[in-house]
């Protein structure tokens, strides 16, 4: 079974701040991110909040999401390694986004599903795109902090080593 994991805590390089109330037409990014995971079949979507959490969870009611509180004045790898563990050992593979990366399509989350490699990401022009996939195997730490790197976090970019991606 692939597992969604939605990071809606956090700051980023790119954006700052995430907010999972930021609107996407008529609806949320997060109602976004989180309805194009299960209408590609992934039923198990986690999302790691802040202290915004309460109002997520009720932007998302109706949508059968499971929440975790991120650490007290964690930072996104933090938030990252938090999903991380409570998905261990609950899934074959998970698919990591940001709340802030809403457009992803339906058919690039299954393109990812099917795909083969260790960590598999979209690309456009070279660049590398969200959500990632990282199968289960390798979400032990060790390899969690090359596969952040090609995820687009930047936390510890330039520490790709030679892990084998597959970019879609």
């Amino acid at each position: 079974m692939t597992a969604a994991l939605i990071l809606a805590a956090g700051k980023t390089a790119r954006a700052g701040e995430l907010d999972p109330q930021a609107p996407v037409g008529t609806i949320s990014a997060l109602q976004r991110v989180a309805l194009v995971f299960q209408q590609a079949g992934i039923e198990r979507v986690v999302v790691v909040c802040g202290e915004d959490g309460d109002q997520a969870k009720k932007l998302t009611a109706h949508m059968s999401l499971e929440f975790l509180e991120s650490p007290g004045g964690a930072d996104l790898l933090d938030n990252v390694k938090a999903g991380l563990a409570y998905l261990q050992d609950k899934c074959a593979d998970v698919l990591i986004s940001l709340v802030d990366v809403p457009l992803c399509s339906v058919e690039t989350v299954r393109t990812l599903m099917e795909a083969e490699g260790p960590a598999c990401a979209p690309s456009y022009h070279g660049s590398v795109g969200h959500p990632m996939l990282l199968r289960a195997e390798h979400i032990p730490a060790g390899f969690l902090i090359r596969a952040i790197c090609v995820c687009g976090i930047q936390i510890f970019k330039n520490q790709l080593y030679s892990i084998q991606f597959a970019f879609l």
